[in-house]
């Protein structure tokens, strides 16, 4: 998969991402994390997808959580990919760090904290 088409694929689903209403909070165990942790090898995706997930399983209704499952589904592989790639695994730092930038406000509303 191509720099690019990955870089787009990456914006694409944050944007989608950032666009989810506000909901009620709910509770979690630490799976989440734990899962996250492993999924890229870099450090700044794997600690955003770690809190996000952990946003998601606590704070997050699980009607809305359905969609940003999805959307954090398609990063999770998207990032992934980019891993196998030296061009595109040297900017993954700073899509991680743009993505967690961007999803802050929103998920801010669910009084979570990246």
């Amino acid at each position: 998969m191509s720099l690019t088409r990955t870089l787009a694929l990456a914006l694409l689903s944050l944007g989608w991402l950032s666009a989810c209403s506000k909901e009620a909070a709910e509770t979690t165990s630490g799976a989440a994390r734990t899962e996250a942790a492993r999924i890229t090898g870099v450090l700044e995706c794997d600690q955003f997808l770690a809190a996000y997930e952990q946003c998601l399983m606590e704070k997050i209704p699980a009607e809305a959580r359905a969609q940003m499952d999805s959307g954090i589904a398609q990063w999770k592989t998207a990032w992934k990919a980019m891993t196998d790639d030296a061009e595109a695994l040297a900017a993954l730092p700073v899509v991680c760090r743009q993505a967690r930038d961007a999803s802050a406000p929103a998920l801010r509303a669910y009084g979570c904290a990246l």
